[in-house]
């Protein structure tokens, strides 16, 4: 029942029987050697000792990977200076496709780091098929001595492994450990669904809770869901604010695209009358803190919230600032019928 939602969130399918994996966290990474042609960057065909790399599978019919490729430029930006080289190889091309070569010299300077194309399906069985993973976007960092060190989502957790890797303090040990505490929760999600497919949706709301424990960073779009539906589905009004206080300053609050989407949620959500705009607000403000006020989504979610709560003026500002980092044409349209919307709210104000 929950599996609709988790497409919100962009979230991975994952095998969870561990034990089956032929590679996973702790292990050798697989060297690219004759796995991959290389279409940007210096080629990377083995992992030199005392650098991390950063591997995103992608593919140019996957929409959440092309999503979330700003997000991974600017990890490239920042560890360029810290021995971290992130490498973007493509993965299960489908027939009629944008051509991978095509799409990555379009883009420029919007992909400033190493990107490959596979060889045969040689570099997704390698990884994809050895660790049992059958989704895109997936990315996994490479540990300084070539050891694998974290799977995941580039848009959930990637930031804080890639911190703890490159910390003076890392330890494997302590990684592995973790990755086993994620997959046992990964488990859980199964038993939720199932639950949730039962109808015993307190129960299923319960194991959300535990859950999302194991790892905010791994699971916090679940509690996300559970508040959605709380509020959507199931009209728990009081409950469901109670609970979103707790996960603002809580299980979401350092993910700045779990924060927009749970303002956004207040403001446009279906099902439910009571919207909490004092919660919205927090909430935006929040990602928009997050984001350092660079990302425009960000900022459109915060304009909708300062508009419903009858700050036009204020909306249009936001709003504006907004529109001047976008640069997708039809995008930018359809917010800028928005800001002459507020602008004449504005006026009439």
């Amino acid at each position: 029942m929950f599996s609709k939602f988790l497409a919100v969130a962009s979230i991975i399918a994952m095998s969870v029987t561990a034990s089956a994996q032929s590679l996973k966290v702790g292990d050798k990474a697989p060297a690219f050697e004759g796995k991959v042609k290389w279409l940007k960057g210096e080629p990377v065909d083995q992992f030199k000792q005392g650098e991390v790399y950063v591997l995103d599978f992608w593919a140019t019919w996957c929409g959440p990977c092309i999503a979330s490729m700003p997000h991974l430029n600017e990890l490239a930006k920042s560890y360029r200076d810290k021995d971290v080289t992130v490498i973007g190889p493509a993965i299960w091309p489908r027939d009629n496709m944008e051509p991978t070569d095509e799409f990555v010299k379009a883009q420029g300077d919007a992909m400033d780091y190493v990107v490959a194309e596979d060889i045969d399906d040689r570099i997704a069985t390698a990884y994809m098929a050895a660790a049992e993973l059958r989704g895109i976007p997936t990315t996994m960092v490479i540990d300084r001595d070539g050891h694998l060190a974290w799977i995941g989502h580039p848009m959930f957790g990637l930031d804080e492994a890639l911190e703890e890797v490159t910390s003076p303090d890392y330890d494997l040990s302590k990684i592995v450990t973790q990755q086993r505490e994620i997959a046992r929760g990964r488990e859980l999600v199964q038993q939720a669904e199932q639950l949730a497919m039962d109808g015993d949706w307190d129960a299923s709301f319960a194991l959300i809770d535990e859950i999302v424990a194991i790892s905010h960073a791994e699971f916090g779009q679940l509690a996300l869901i559970k508040f959605q539906y709380l509020l959507g589905r199931f009209q728990r009004v009081e409950e469901g604010y109670t609970y979103g206080r707790t996960i603002v300053d809580g299980a979401i609050s350092e993910n700045p695209v779990l924060l927009e989407n749970f303002a956004k949620f207040i403001v446009e959500g279906p099902g439910f009358e009571d919207r909490d705009y004092k919660l919205a607000l927090k909430a935006a403000n929040k990602a928009v803190a997050l984001t350092e006020g660079k990302e425009p989504a960000v900022l459109d979610t915060l304009a909708r919230v300062q508009f419903a709560m009858g700050d036009a003026n204020e909306a249009h500002d936001t709003l504006k600032k907004a529109i001047a980092m976008v640069e997708d044409d039809r995008v930018k349209e359809d917010m800028e019928k928005r800001l002459a919307e507020y602008a004449e709210a504005g006026n009439e104000g």
